[in-house]
């Protein structure tokens, strides 16, 4: 076994301590950013809740698709807010539940 040192980052997540009031502090930023990139949204605005209050989502019709979402990647961008939402960001977690009930019939206004 050897000491390498304070620890600064694991498995993706950057770690800060505080001794002097006994802190720890975690970190996705890296991870973020490549999950903005992955999914193109770098040049998106930012918005100061993760989840519009003014905009009511409703699936689908069955058996109807959106030629809009064919190639939108919506499970993906689901499952890496899920796992940014589980580590670090747990502000995120009820616009990730909201979003993902509309996972299997999502349209363009899921995506917005």
């Amino acid at each position: 076994m050897n000491d390498l040192g304070k620890l600064t980052s694991m498995i993706g997540f950057h770690i800060t301590r505080n001794c002097k009031a006994r802190t720890i502090t975690l970190f996705q930023s890296s991870h973020t950013l490549k999950i903005v990139e992955r999914l193109g949204l770098s040049n998106a605005n930012p918005s100061p809740t993760p989840l519009d209050t003014h905009v009511k989502l409703t699936p689908t019709s069955a058996g109807e698709t959106d030629p809009k979402m064919a190639n939108a990647p919506y499970h993906l961008a689901i499952e890496s807010l899920m796992y940014l939402a589980m580590g670090t960001q747990p502000d995120l977690m009820f616009a990730v539940q909201h979003l993902s009930q509309f996972a299997s019939n999502s349209s363009s206004a899921h995506c917005h």
